[in-house]
């Protein structure tokens, strides 16, 4: 469990601190959020405030949109995540020192590190934008998803062979195809009279 060095902040001073960070890598303010465009994809960045009883709990929510590239094609939510996901933190933040560190530190980076729709997709094959508690099978189907979506063919194949690789329970199966993915019948159970004439 990480422990947060410093006293708290308010909302005034964390969105200060953070507006060095984010003009300096080029983030424009919108309102409330800030956003950035590159490689056809528009990052998105808000900060979010949970008033708990204890004081203020704050958090950055990420959000990754693939813009519309022609009339028919609509803009794909590539992604969504948030700071203390991307940073591996458990617990939210409550000071600046600590919130702008992991945002220069790791979030910043790891947007520079997904130019462009197709790399922001294929994060979801290392894992980089799993949810808490969402599954696998989530994360391969958004991804299988916006491939398809965007016209993306090889990188659609690529998630469909990684699907195939891997086991799934029926529940998996129905999430997947929910998301638009063929997986094929769910591996049924062994049942003891298979293994005996295996053994044979």
């Amino acid at each position: 469990m990480e422990h947060q060095n410093g006293s708290t902040s308010s909302k005034y001073e964390i969105s200060k601190a953070m507006a060095t960070h984010l003009t300096s890598a080029h983030f424009e303010r919108d309102g409330a959020d800030w956003s950035k465009t590159q490689g056809g994809v528009r990052w998105e960045l808000f900060l979010s405030v949970d008033r708990g009883g204890t004081g203020d709990e704050f958090d950055v929510a990420l959000r990754a949109v693939s813009l519309a590239r022609t009339a028919s094609v609509q803009e794909e939510i590539l992604a969504t995540s948030s700071l203390s996901h991307v940073a591996g933190r458990s617990q939210p933040y409550t000071n600046s020192e600590t919130l702008t560190s992991d945002l220069r530190r790791t979030l910043l980076p790891t947007i520079e590190a997904h130019p462009d729709a197709e790399a922001v997709i294929a994060g979801y094959l290392a894992g980089q934008w799993d949810q808490p508690g969402a599954g696998r099978a989530t994360s391969l189907g958004r991804a299988w998803q916006s491939a398809d979506r965007l016209g993306l063919t090889a990188l659609r194949e690529t998630v469909s062979h990684e699907i195939r690789s891997e086991r799934w329970s029926s529940h998996d199966v129905s999430l997947l195809e929910w998301y638009g993915v063929r997986v094929g019948e769910p591996p049924r159970k062994r049942r003891w009279f298979d293994v005996v004439l295996r053994r044979r």
